[in-house]
């Protein structure tokens, strides 16, 4: 979650809230059935697996730090042999040092434990660290989605290029990104057609009134956008070149 500390209760130990994953996914040494004595155990190895030490499992949560806490949080979800984590912005509440800690973190669980991981963040730099894939929306619509270097690489959709663009990068001339025209509009009533194009520089008379289907751009890649119809950028290239 993205809170780590309101996720956790306050009033138990680490122990026993990392114990609770093996319950839930039916594990009878959680439960007390045939080998109670795995539970400690199990507990003690998944916080060693998310780098915490084992005097960790008898404090409250209050005794930790934010990133301890989350680092808590996970081994949670990992008690209970999921095959898929959604991760709800996970590392916003953190200080940026501890974030990039955690985002190693769960890059090595992701190649060391074979977990999928849906990770749901504002923060591109992140996803760029930690994503194999990423998808792009804008209101309630995917936009774009690709393997996430060739994305960073070469973005198609105008909205991706425009995130991408607003990354901070380092260098001896300091520039602030160019910022998007207007707001965004209601969610609950978007525009017609395609729902980027009262921002999108590049908008042409069908984006206003037909909705882009998505379109292939290369394996694995899907564009919701006009401009990757093979058979408008055939048109814009031949008026270009006239």
């Amino acid at each position: 979650m993205q809170n780590p500390y309101s996720s956790l209760n306050p009033r138990r130990r680490v122990e026993q809230q990392v114990a609770d994953g093996m319950r839930r996914a039916g594990q009878h040494a959680a439960a007390g059935g045939e080998h109670p004595v795995r539970v400690p155990q199990t507990v003690q190895e998944l916080l060693a697996l998310v780098g915490l030490p084992p005097e960790t499992a008898r404090r409250y949560p209050y005794q930790l730090s934010g990133g301890q806490r989350q680092r808590v949080a996970l081994a949670r979800a990992l008690a209970a042999q999921p095959s898929v984590i959604v991760l709800d912005e996970p590392l916003s509440a953190l200080d940026v040092s501890v974030q990039a800690q955690v985002a190693n973190l769960l890059r090595h669980l992701a190649d060391e434990l074979r977990v999928g991981m849906l990770l749901i963040s504002h923060d591109l730099a992140i996803v760029h660290h930690i994503a194999d894939r990423t998808a792009v929306m804008y209101l309630g619509r995917l936009v774009e989605s690709a393997p996430t270097r060739e994305l960073w690489s070469s973005p198609v959709h105008p909205y991706s290029s425009a995130l991408i663009g607003a990354i901070p990068t380092t260098g001896s001339v300091g520039r602030l990104p160019e910022a998007l025209a207007g707001e965004v509009p209601d969610p609950a009533s978007p525009p017609s057609g395609c729902r980027f194009h009262p921002r999108c520089v590049h908008r042409m008379d069908q984006c206003q009134v037909t909705e882009p289907p998505d379109f292939g751009h290369g394996s694995g890649w899907q564009v919701a956008c006009w401009l990757a119809d093979p058979a408008v950028s055939t048109a814009l290239a031949s008026s270009e070149e006239a």
